[in-house]
């Protein structure tokens, strides 16, 4: 079997694998291509919209804030066949200071639950490596004792701690400036490489259709065990796909842990990709076999 420079982080009360020395991507026996870090600076976007092919309700999943008759549509309103309310427009703006700690940059992205952005932490201002952190919305809801209970509920994940998962710092929540309900945002480490996805576009762009199976076979090799780690707590990823992970110079990390949860957990929502997503999940739930089956799917 390959070897992989994550430790054996799968081992349930491993404690820290922080420590555990590493060999670069590929474990030493590929050369993959080094992906700089990247200056959060130069991600934020500088007019943050949300194009109108990617509008959706986030209740009924109908298209929303189309344009007609030649007219853009509304980045805010109501969706027509359900009534929710929904807006992409970002609810926070360079200088806002959330929890009084968190300094807004920018936006960087938006996702399904929202904008994502960028912020520098005010308790760490003087350490140039850990200042940079993204705040991520935990839930879409307008009731306040549902986002209370949301983020006490997720607390668990700033416990997670492996070299190829991202680090979660905190979560916060910080009042919608137009309603004033709290909104819940998970705080976590900022990762300024390239997702697997991005890396896969470029070369396309390039004339390459995919990626070589030697580099992708080492991708996998460095996944695994990151998700041996989560499996081995009885967490559940859920959502893997190649946008959701990141080179970043020498590491492979996990960027995005919206969509874990504990493998008891049959209450909350479910989130998945189509064509990426086991298709027993619909019926049966999340599972350990249909964590493994999104890492095949993005492999292949």
């Amino acid at each position: 079997s390959m070897p992989t420079a994550t430790g054996r982080g799968s081992t349930r009360g491993s404690g820290r694998s922080r420590g555990a020395s590493r060999g670069g991507l590929g474990a030493g026996l590929i050369e993959l291509p080094r992906v700089p870090l990247r200056d959060p600076a130069t991600a934020i976007m500088r007019d943050p919209k949300v194009s109108e092919g990617r509008r959706y309700c986030s209740k009924c999943e109908e298209p929303v804030g189309r344009g007609r008759d030649g007219k853009p549509g509304r980045s805010e309103g109501f969706c027509p066949n359900c009534g929710t309310p929904f807006s992409f427009v970002p609810r926070l703006g360079p200088g806002d200071l959330v929890n009084d700690r968190y300094e807004v940059l920018g936006a960087l992205a938006h996702g399904g639950l929202g904008w994502i952005y960028l912020a520098r932490d005010g308790n760490l201002a003087d350490s140039v490596s850990d200042r940079w952190v993204v705040l991520k919305g935990l839930i879409n809801t307008a009731d306040a004792d549902a986002m209370a209970a949301a983020v006490t509920e997720r607390r668990y994940l700033v416990e997670i701690d492996h070299p190829s998962i991202v680090k979660i710092h905190d979560f916060v929540q910080h009042p919608d400036p137009k309603t004033g309900v709290p909104v819940g945002y998970i705080v976590m480490e900022y990762v300024g490489g390239q997702s697997l996805r991005d890396l896969l576009m470029a070369r396309r762009a390039e004339g390459q259709r995919v990626l070589p199976l030697a580099e992708v076979l080492a991708y996998g090799a460095e996944v695994l065990p990151a998700f041996g780690y989560l499996h081995g707590r009885d967490l559940i990823y859920c959502d893997f796909k190649p946008d959701n992970v990141i080179h970043a110079e020498e590491q492979l990390k996990l960027i995005d842990l919206g969509a874990v949860r504990r493998a008891d957990d049959d209450v909350s929502a479910v989130y998945g990709t189509p064509g990426y997503q086991a298709p027993e999940v619909a019926d049966v739930g999340p599972s350990v076999a249909a964590d493994i089956y999104t890492v095949g799917r993005s492999l292949a």
